[in-house]
Formats: structure tokens, sequence, C-alpha cells
């Protein structure tokens, strides 16, 4: 059973179909490609993404992935290295996303953390993220200027505790599938249960731009709650957006 597969290639994962294998050229692996679309087949290759954050490079799934045995997952892009690029996840699930922490140097937590660049049909299916930070979603923590969230859902258990400020993000923004959002979300989803210490909402924490065709049915609870968002930015444009899951905080949207 032999794990190098050939000149300095090294199997990871196996299909049906056989292995796959990715190989190693100067001092890294390199990512499987097909007509220029980097291959996430395995958790190995979707943590590889995290060693090239800013590249402009288009990324898609092609298997179910578990993140069992991750007991901590560090999100793909940070407020340090915000994530660029483009990934589509065709509609297959991740399972079993688990991250607990409280540390200032994880600030925006999910299976993303910040990013800029485009995230479509990605869906988390369950786990635990049980944190005490300024932003959390399962999807991603902070949506920011030129990035773009459509279609994708999120049903893992979020709990918040943050109280207080960190710059540049007053109080604690938590959400199934983004904590801030600075720009657009659509077609989105949440059937998991929030609960945090302060914001708290089905599909967003905070959002600044218009949130279009996205619905929540999980139970929402914090101080400021909404089914959708719990807090919104001047002009923002809620459209074909419904919430049927159970709602409990002092102030609710």
């Amino acid at each position: 059973d032999k794990i190098v597969l050939g000149p300095k290639e090294f199997r990871i994962g196996r299909y049906a179909g056989g292995d796959i294998a990715l190989k190693y050229e100067s001092g890294d692996f390199v990512f499987r490609t097909i007509n220029g679309k980097r291959q996430i087949s395995t958790v190995g290759e979707l943590e590889l993404i995290k060693k090239d954050l800013t590249a402009l490079e288009t990324y898609v799934q092609t298997a179910d992935l578990t993140l069992v045995g991750i007991d901590n997952w560090t999100p793909i892009g940070s407020r340090f290295a915000t994530y660029k690029g483009y990934f589509y996840g065709q509609g297959y699930r991740i399972y079993d996303i688990s991250i607990v922490r409280d540390e200032l140097g994880h600030d925006y937590l999910g299976l993303f953390g910040l990013i800029e660049g485009i995230i479509h049909g990605v869906h988390l299916v369950s786990g635990k993220l049980e944190v005490s930070v300024p932003t959390v979603g399962g999807i991603c923590g902070i949506n920011y200027s030129n990035g773009i969230i459509s279609n994708c859902s999120n049903g893992a258990e979020i709990k918040n505790s943050h109280t207080g400020y960190i710059y540049p993000i007053q109080d604690g923004y938590s959400s199934g599938i983004c904590g801030y959002s600075f720009s657009q979300i659509y077609g989105c989803y949440n059937t998991g249960n929030i609960e945090t210490t302060q914001h708290a909402g089905g599909i967003t924490g905070k959002s600044l731009k218009n949130l279009i065709a996205c619905y929540n049915t999980g139970t929402i609870r914090g101080d400021t709650v909404g089914g959708i968002t719990a807090s919104a930015g001047n002009g923002m444009v809620y459209e074909a957006c419904y919430n049927t899951g159970e709602i409990y905080g002092r102030s609710i949207q």
C-alpha cells in the first residue's frame, strides 16, 4: 500500500476510479487542475487553499467532505490574509466542522474567515462553532467589499459568547451564513441554531448590502436578533426573504 505513487507524487485520497494524488514541487504540494480550475476532492486539498489565499484562482469542490478529526478548524482567509479566490461547491456537502476559539488572532470565524472573492454553492451541513469572537458565520466571518456569497447553506450550530469591542467591529455578530457582510448575499439559507450574547441573525449578524432570496428556519437567540439579519445598514433592501425559525431576544428586527 504505497504512499508515493510516482516521482514527487503523493496519494492524499481515493475515489471509485482510483487514487487522488498531488505533485510535490519546490517545497510544496501542487493543486490538481482541470481546464484551469483547481480540484477540491479531499480535506487536504481544501486546507491547501490556505497557502495561496490571495490568488485569483477558481476552485471547484468535486466530492462531499467531512471535517471529522479536525478538532479546531482554521478558517480559509483571515484579517491578515484575505481570501480572494472563487470557490464553487457545486452542491456537494461539507460535514462536521468544529471550531472552539476565543483568542484575538482569529476574530473572523467560519468555514472561511475574511473573504473578498466569490463563494457559491457551498453547503455546510453539520458541526458546532463555539467561540467568543467579534464575528462568526457558518460560511464566513466577514464578507468584505467585493465579496459575493450565493446559493450557500448552513446547518451547523453556532454559539458566540463575545462581548465588548474590537476594532473595527463593534459588538459581536453571529449568523448561519456570514457574521458581518459589507457586500451581496443571495440565494442562501440557514437551518442551524444560533445563540449569542449580542447580535444574531439567520443569514447575517449585520448586513450593509442587499439580501436577496434568503431564508432561515433555525432558532435564533441573542440580544438584538432577526430571522434574516440582526442589523441592517442604511438603504439595505430585503428581497424575497423569509423566516420561519423561532426568535428570542431583547430587540427583534
